[in-house]
């Protein structure tokens, strides 16, 4: 009998044993559950007196003084964020303006009303601006449309609407969402503030306009020699058809049409995106020259950009394409020449000039145009040259991105395209 009880005992031990085991398991899978459930319930924000919106799987802080702007912005941020998480911000006074950065590009930005601010007007340099990111945004995701000529009519800057877009304002950016074209982009505020009527109290920076180009597909280099065009529009109008498709060209200058009234339009086009280069200062045949004159030609329509533009002139094109060792020995920049001459200097007649270009254009041409002529800015605007080059899958770019492409380093003594 002592031994059956025995036996008994150590059974019975080993039961209670295993339902010890049983029911912590069950209390900790309630616990954690439940942990679960009541996730950030006895969280804490690092700011006096907010107030907080709480799911069953986040909670986030908002200002007491936002009331229901704040509360509104919490709750989406519990319902579009991460879950089982807990949000809170800092604040940052923007002059009149206030903003709440809840980190990962999530901000509430409220005016002194604590109301999000609403557009009141859209200037045309702002409207550019969303513009040129829209295009560039797409064509850096490599979205084919991006590249065709019904995108780049339908996004040019005069058809851009507030109607087009949702948005909305971080510390740093101006966060516009295209649901048509499924993107979204982001203008920092530096550059676009004052054209949205906003004081933030951020120094704004000159505006550079973002370029991108795709190595990968076929590219054609503009060039427009002897200008800007004097008493005439030619190059302005040059300048709005490049940039309503997004194009960039470059203009090898002549000083002798350097003054006061044409450095408005060269201004235009460095802001637009193209590049200038010198075309000697009286289009002179440099072989000819001495060494001084030669230097003088050339550099002298560098110094005035620098000083006038604050802007470095990088290549040189010689006139009538002449140059020798001693102009190579002379000049510090590299010679710019061409593969496909338009010959609208000779023929100034404008179906000839369009017919000669898009017949001989392949990828990586380097084309010879000039902006003096109207016959050349015709067939550049009327006969819709940039937009058949753009339709026959070409990027405009300009000589610096495409020797960049083409892995040419662009230096003394470099000739760069031969015809």
């Amino acid at each position: 009998m002592k031994k059956k009880k025995k036996r008994h005992f150590r059974r019975s031990k080993r039961g209670i044993r295993t339902k010890y085991i049983y029911l912590t398991v069950i209390l900790c899978v309630f616990v954690f559950f439940g942990c679960m459930l009541f996730v950030g319930r006895g969280a804490k924000s690092k700011n006096y007196d907010a107030k907080r919106v709480r799911t069953n799987q986040s909670v986030a802080f908002y200002p007491r003084e936002t009331k229901n702007t704040g509360k509104i912005f919490a709750e989406k941020l519990c319902e579009t964020g991460k879950k089982k998480s807990v949000y809170d911000y800092k604040t940052y006074k923007m002059n009149n303006y206030y903003c709440y950065d809840y980190g990962n590009n999530r901000t509430l930005f409220v005016d002194q009303n604590y109301k999000e601010p609403r557009l009141k007007e859209l200037s045309d340099k702002g409207k550019m601006m969303i513009s040129d990111y829209l295009r560039y945004t797409m064509k850096s995701e490599g979205r084919q449309e991006a590249y065709t000529a019904d995108f780049l009519e339908e996004t040019y800057y005069t058809n851009i609407k507030e109607e087009d877009f949702q948005y909305h304002f971080n510390r740093e950016s101006f966060v516009c969402q295209f649901e048509k074209y499924n993107t979204k982009i982001e203008i920092p505020l530096k550059y676009i503030a004052k054209e949205l009527g906003l004081d933030l109290g951020i120094p704004q920076e000159k505006y550079k306009k973002p370029i991108y180009i795709d190595p990968n597909r076929p590219m054609v280099a503009l060039t427009f020699d002897d200008g800007p065009s004097l008493n005439s529009d030619y190059t302005d109008k040059i300048l709005n058809e490049l940039y309503k498709y997004d194009a960039n060209a470059t203009f090898y200058v002549v000083g002798r049409s350097l003054s006061e009234s044409t450095a408005p339009v060269i201004q235009k086009g460095i802001d637009l995106g193209n590049q200038y280069g010198s075309h000697s200062q009286t289009h002179a045949n440099l072989v000819k020259l001495n060494e001084d004159q030669m230097y003088q030609e050339i550099m002298g329509v560098s110094d005035f950009f620098q000083e006038h533009f604050d802007y470095k002139v990088t290549s040189y094109r010689p006139p009538y394409g002449s140059y020798n060792e001693k102009v190579d020995q002379t000049i510090p920049l590299p010679a710019i020449l061409w593969n496909v001459d338009s010959s609208d200097w000779e023929s100034k007649n404008t179906e000839a000039i369009l017919s000669k270009v898009i017949s001989g254009t392949t990828d990586k041409s380097v084309v010879l145009l000039h902006d003096i002529h109207e016959t050349s800015m015709k067939a550049v605007v009327d006969g819709k040259m940039i937009k058949t080059l753009i339709d026959q899958g070409y990027q405009l770019v300009t000589i610096d991105e495409l020797a960049k492409v083409e892995g040419v380093e662009l230096v003394q003594g470099v000739h760069f395209c031969w015809d």
